[in-house]
């Protein structure tokens, strides 16, 4: 995108330039052959500087232009057969910029901005593009002409036809200020989006510094592992148990076997599997029970944190890509 402070730095830098050389030159000097009598300064400023000036501040170019118009044969000519020639004119339509030997460039004189439109001759010098030239039209330079010094050093052959291209005027206005100005809507309604968005990050982080500690008051992390690991030793616990009342078994059953019948043995030892089961049964319910409970806790938290660094994430990606925007603006 274009800086419109860089486009008026420009200009400040060419009119600066410009008055420099006027004050070395003592106003315009006409160009001879090959430059080898009457010798000009050259102006040091490229074809794209010579477009945005004159867009801009053409009067600019004037101080270091030298006013020309077409010859005579050149304004008759109508065939296309002749070459377009211009030669010194004080109420010229034409504006000559000697850049170097080989860079002559010609442009339209402000004076005649009002009625160009009205101009024939000016196509001679100039292609029109865009809307068909009236009062209604407003013309910005695309690309001045180019021209050729003959060897009389007076007299500049045209070489490349420019062009103007005509369009709406309303909503025109100065380049420059258009584009200061629309830079300057953007920076704010960046600056805004931005601001909106630090306030939103520091919502979700006044709310996460609000959330987790009554997260940590009804269920911390160390309670969480204290109670699985009393569970585990728990576990543990029952499971000795078991393998005693079992090697207990084991012992007592061969004692057993010579003094009860084998009915009641088997009654007992059916009674004694029953009771297992039942301890087994009740200590799985339990354990599941409390894991789930466990689970469910833990899950809640995990869910609730994964949410909030989320949204934040979230929020640092759009800010990080408005600053992006805003520095390439």
């Amino acid at each position: 995108m274009v800086n419109s402070d860089d486009i008026l730095a420009r200009i400040e830098k060419i009119e600066s330039y410009l008055s420099a050389a006027d004050a070395r030159n003592n106003g315009p000097v006409m160009v001879t052959g090959a430059f080898n009598t009457e010798k000009i300064i050259p102006v040091n400023i490229s074809e794209e500087e010579i477009i945005e000036v004159y867009n801009e501040v053409p009067g600019v170019l004037l101080r270091n232009s030298i006013v020309t118009g077409l010859t005579e044969v050149s304004y008759r000519e109508y065939s296309g057969d002749q070459p377009i020639i211009l030669q010194p004119d004080d109420y010229g339509k034409y504006w000559l910029i000697v850049s170097d030997e080989d860079n002559i460039f010609v442009i339209p004189s402000i004076e005649v901005k009002s009625y160009i439109y009205r101009l024939k001759s000016m196509a001679k010098v100039f292609d029109f593009q865009g809307d068909s030239p009236s009062t209604d039209n407003y013309y910005l330079l695309i690309k001045p002409a180019r021209f050729q010094v003959l060897p009389s050093g007076r007299e500049w052959k045209l070489e490349e036809k420019g062009v103007l291209e005509f369009t709406n005027r309303a909503g025109k206005g100065s380049l420059a200020k258009s584009l200061h100005k629309s830079i300057q809507n953007n920076q704010t309604n960046t600056n805004l989006e931005i601001s909106k968005i630090h306030q939103e990050l520091n919502e979700i982080k006044s709310q996460l510094k609000q959330v987790t500690p009554q997260v940590d008051s009804q269920l911390p992390i160390s309670e969480i592992r204290d109670n699985q690991a009393n569970t585990n030793l728990e576990i543990l616990k029952i499971n000795r148990q078991l393998n005693e009342i079992k090697s207990q078994l084991e012992q007592v059953i061969p004692q057993v076997d010579s003094q009860l019948p084998i009915s009641e043995i088997r009654d007992n030892q059916a009674n004694t599997n029953l009771e297992i089961l039942k301890i087994n049964r009740q200590l799985n319910d339990n354990i599941n029970s409390h894991l789930e409970q466990l689970e469910s806790q833990v899950s809640k938290i995990s869910l609730l944190r994964d949410y909030v660094y989320l949204q934040i994430d979230l929020l640092k990606v759009r800010l990080e890509s408005l600053e992006s925007r805003s520095s390439r603006d």
